[in-house]
Parts: C-alpha cells; sequence; structure tokens
C-alpha cells in the first residue's frame, strides 16, 4: 500500500468522524473519556487479530477508525498538548 499525506489522513479521519456522527448521533455527549477508551480498545483489538502482514487493508481501516473515535474524545473532552510541541 502506498505511503498517504498528512492531508490525505486528516481527510480520511474527517470522513470517518462524519460517518460516525451520522451512524450513532452525537455520541461523544453521553459519553466520558473511559468510554472512549473502551470502544478504541475494542477496535484495536479487532485490529490485533485482523493482523495480516499480506492484507494490511483490514487493519488500516480499524486505525481510521479507532484514530476517529480519539479525535471524538478530544473534541468532546480537550486536547492535553504535549509539552513544548
Amino acid at each position: 500500500m502506498a505511503r498517504a499525506s498528512f492531508e490525505e489522513v486528516v481527510s480520511a479521519i474527517e470522513g470517518e468522524r462524519q460517518y460516525q456522527k451520522d451512524k450513532w448521533g452525537d455520541l461523544d455527549e453521553r459519553n466520558n473519556v473511559a468510554d472512549f477508551v473502551l470502544y478504541m480498545q475494542r477496535y484495536l483489538t479487532e485490529a490485533a487479530n485482523l493482523n495480516d502482514p499480506d492484507n494490511p487493508e483490514k487493519s488500516l481501516d480499524v486505525i481510521r477508525k479507532v484514530t476517529s473515535i480519539g479525535f471524538g474524545a478530544m473534541e468532546r473532552h480537550g486536547v492535553v498538548r504535549r509539552e513544548g510541541y
């Protein structure tokens, strides 16, 4: 699979966030940080089980979902920035 630019990655995350909002509504308002972590953990476990070096698309699909869930958590609960960056 080809490398992607930062802009392509951000665009994919934005699309996934919209998909999640369309599918689930505004879950962000009903979930605390721990809920978001549990959702992410569930999908990361799925990605680990799908791991296939010859077919990384399945795992990358789940990584897009997980990353978007993390974005949703920070949109709802705020961002903790890495010091100095």
